[in-house]
């Protein structure tokens, strides 16, 4: 693959340079873990033959409109690179970058790759250290639009912020942007059993500073669920929009395999299950790990559509499928057994 204006730093080892021109190249050197992986991007950790650990984020550009869009634009690799330098400029605790390429073709890069030194290993952040660090931020006029835990990471008592590919430096953050980093970060960390912030107002200089992270905690979270409801109707990063027989529909995960839908059977008994889904027939796939919910009357007794475009990561739900094109077309919904409530009796009996 031919990289267009590959950087490499001075520091990087003689020893080195083949591994790291390999992840250039979009490739994985043996020993290398896959920390993320996506499709539109993968992180992998490496270590060097000189004994540097380092990360390199691989951009992906598997469609059209993801190389068009980059077409005219900045590399996301080249430009992560330039704000690195510029968030070290100014004082922050950024990972260093020490390799840096883009693979262009006629209608848009299709690679993009940065290679990091890793920090040393740290913890998540309190809200308190977060707080801080989020006004260092203010100080030091960064935006980081993506500020969740796993962005921000404290390290020998200093905070350390990863992922600067949608960070905008500015002249001025105001206080809204204060408080849309403060709680991104604070979405993503305890919530009690009703799902509300454990976040201690003592925090904040006033009770409208406080009500203000809960609003925007409630906003984020409304927009996550818009945005999983989008990406579960439709092909995306984390849901594949494929046929079902001749003229259905399903839509699954990506990372679960759609043959496994195949090997479901039907049990012997007709057993309805109402705890949670309404009236609907069970069926067991052989390991029993898998069950499968499928209206026996009315589409409207259970929308299984909507159940699937609701539910979140953790729901278990597995896939969607409508049988034929037209509404009423029978509907099944694949989920995993153990995780849900009320379907292990109904499991038993079905043996």
């Amino acid at each position: 693959m031919n990289l267009d204006r590959a950087w490499l730093a001075d520091e990087v080892e003689a020893s080195d340079r083949d591994v790291v021109l390999q992840l250039l190249r979009g490739e994985l050197p043996a020993g290398a873990e896959l920390v993320v992986e996506r499709i539109l991007r993968r992180v992998a950790r490496v270590t060097l033959p000189s004994g540097v650990e380092v990360y390199a984020k691989q951009h992906l550009f598997p469609f059209l409109r993801v190389r068009l869009r980059y077409s005219l634009r900045e590399s996301p690799s080249r430009r992560e690179r330039r704000l690195l330098a510029l968030a070290a400029a100014r004082g922050l605790l950024v990972p260093t970058a020490i390799a840096e390429a883009t693979a262009r073709a006629v209608l848009g890069p299709t690679l993009a790759v940065i290679v990091t030194r890793a920090l040393p290993p740290g913890r998540m952040a309190t809200h308190a250290e977060a707080l801080r660090a989020v006004d260092r931020l203010v100080e030091a006029r960064v935006y980081h639009p993506d500020l969740h835990p796993d962005n921000l990471r404290i390290v020998a008592h200093e905070a350390c912020y990863l992922d600067f590919q949608s960070v905008v430096l500015r002249h001025r953050v105001h206080a809204a942007d204060r408080m849309a980093m403060f709680a991104k970060f604070a979405a993503g960390g305890a919530r009690d059993a009703a799902g509300r912030l454990c976040v201690d107002d003592r925090l904040f200089a006033s009770a409208s500073e406080a009500a203000q992270l809960r609003a925007a905690v409630d906003a984020l979270d409304a927009a996550g669920r818009a945005a999983r409801r989008r990406h579960r109707l439709r092909s995306s990063t984390k849901v594949v929009r494929e046929r079902a027989g001749l003229c259905g529909l399903r839509l699954r995960l990506r990372e679960f395999d759609a043959s496994d839908f195949d090997h479901v059977r039907f049990g012997t008994e007709r057993d309805e299950v109402r705890d949670h889904f309404g009236p609907c027939r069970v069926a067991l796939r052989d390991d029993g790990l898998m069950l499968r919910l499928r209206l026996r009357s009315s589409p409207a007794a259970v929308d299984l559509r909507a159940l699937w475009a609701d539910a979140d990561e953790m729901s278990g739900f597995l896939g969607w499928e409508r049988t034929a094109p037209w509404p009423w077309g029978t509907q099944a919904l694949y989920i995993h057994a153990h995780r849900q409530e009320g379907l292990s009796r109904a499991k038993g009996r079905a043996k």
